[in-house]
């Protein structure tokens, strides 16, 4: 081999097959569990916002059905606490 690449790969500590495969092991392990959190993290965040979408198209409707009679009431209870 070259001088060059020996050089190289002695500064990354790469001389050793089988200590290199270990470290590339554990390096892709530990890349694997941080993509595993993402993703988890991602799933999440989208059950989340589906629950709050749900929530709020529930409420939507029911105030759209009866926001009149709903602001009567409002104004009438408003009106009967000040007296």
């Amino acid at each position: 081999m070259p001088t060059r690449a020996t050089e190289l790969l002695d500064r990354f500590r790469l001389t050793d097959f089988t200590a290199a495969q270990e470290r590339l092991s554990a390096g892709l392990a530990k890349a694997s569990q941080a993509l595993a959190t993402r993703a988890l993290n991602v799933g999440q965040s989208t059950f989340d916002f589906t629950v709050g979408l749900g929530m709020m198209l529930y409420l939507l409707f029911f105030l759209l059905r009866e926001g009149d009679v709903l602001s009567r009431r409002i104004v009438q209870a408003g009106s009967a606490s000040c007296r």
